[in-house]
């Protein structure tokens, strides 16, 4: 079943992703840069289903974290029958939503933002 819930918070959204194996957000936002909502799913290790759009392509990859589609130029039916073949093949996706939770609980924590933004920091001040 497919469901659209809308904007969720809190509590809900916490419950909606431990409840869900698929994530799908086609975006092609004007101020998009990589959404932690993408980062949020994979935590919660789900399949990504997205857009080629700004920062998303370096966080998430065809066929490994899920299905990313041209934003420009993607089909429902494409979706679908990515959706069926998770379904029909549910190794497959096991395997992907292991994956995207290995991957975000590795490389996207806090404690990894902050280190890297440390270091951002510091190399541009001592630019100066």
């Amino acid at each position: 079943m497919i469901t659209y819930h809308g904007l969720v918070s809190g509590a809900e959204k916490k419950d909606l992703l431990k409840q869900c194996n698929i994530f799908v957000l086609l975006t092609r936002y004007p101020k998009e840069g990589q959404p932690i909502s993408i980062l949020e799913a994979m935590g919660n290790a789900m399949v990504v289903i997205t857009t080629n759009h700004a920062g998303i392509p370096d966080i998430v990859a065809n066929e490994t974290n899920g299905l990313v589609m041209n934003k420009n130029n993607f089909h429902l039916d494409d979706i679908y029958k990515y959706i069926t073949m998770l379904y029909e093949r549910r190794s497959s996706m096991i395997e992907v939503c292991n994956r995207n939770y290995i991957t975000a609980t590795t490389s996207y924590t806090e404690h990894q933002y902050v280190d890297k933004m440390d270091k951002v920091f510091k190399a541009v001040l001592a630019m100066r």
